[in-house]
């Protein structure tokens, strides 16, 4: 369901979606406090939903961004007993690279064991 690529112009891993509905895709987002520091927190993306290839890309809710969003959820809950929400954009492209996550805490990225 998860597909890592990287755009093409600026090199940033993406995470595409695969589903019937629409182009969809996750990408890094940090959020700056007003001081410019990057703040520490679980949910470091952003999901983009792209409905035709005429229109803009978008993040905002939408019915097919949420029904998107609502059969990734289920995907992950099913397949590796984790939230969507509680998974960091770097856990995420782990999980569409094929490295196994454990139900209970998640193990250290760099780690091969599977």
């Amino acid at each position: 369901m998860l597909m890592l690529a990287y755009d093409k112009e600026t090199g940033a891993p993406k995470l595409y979606i695969r589903n019937p509905f629409a182009i969809a895709w996750i990408s890094n987002y940090r959020r700056l406090t007003p001081d410019f520091q990057h703040v520490k927190e679980v949910h470091n993306w952003r999901m983009w939903v792209q409905r035709r290839p005429e229109l803009p890309p978008r993040t905002g809710k939408s019915p097919t961004g949420l029904l998107i969003e609502s059969s990734s959820r289920a995907w992950l809950l099913q397949r590796f007993q984790q939230r969507l929400r509680d998974l960091s954009f770097e856990e995420l492209c782990a999980i569409a690279q094929g490295k196994c996550l454990t139900p209970r805490r998640r193990m250290k990225l760099g780690s091969k064991k599977g």
